[in-house]
């Protein structure tokens, strides 16, 4: 079943979040872990429990969730922020200074 990209995000939220708690629950800290171990673990968890999908789904259809986590996390990564130039600075000549 094909799910949205807002679906998905959801769910891979919530499914390292599964996978962080069960970290906790074993005694040892999330930051020993590297960030890819918990990505590839939740992808894990995602095949073998597609109900996770179905829990995010639910959790995006509510208009609440959609105006808050849509507008604040989807849309930011869309824009580009203009950034300012920094300017290079002249080197200055060492000889010159000296004298």
């Amino acid at each position: 079943m094909r799910y949205s990209r807002l679906v998905l995000m959801e769910a891979r939220r919530l499914a390292r979040g599964l996978i962080k708690d069960a970290i906790r629950k074993t005694g040892r800290k999330v930051s020993d872990y590297d960030e890819s171990e918990i990505r590839k673990g939740a992808e894990r968890l995602l095949r073998q429990a597609p109900e996770i999908y179905k829990h995010a789904k639910a959790r995006v259809t509510k208009e609440d969730f959609t105006n808050i986590y849509f507008l604040k996390r989807f849309l930011k990564r869309k824009t580009k922020r203009k950034t300012k130039r920094k300017t290079k600075r002249k080197p200055t000549n060492l000889r010159k200074a000296s004298r």
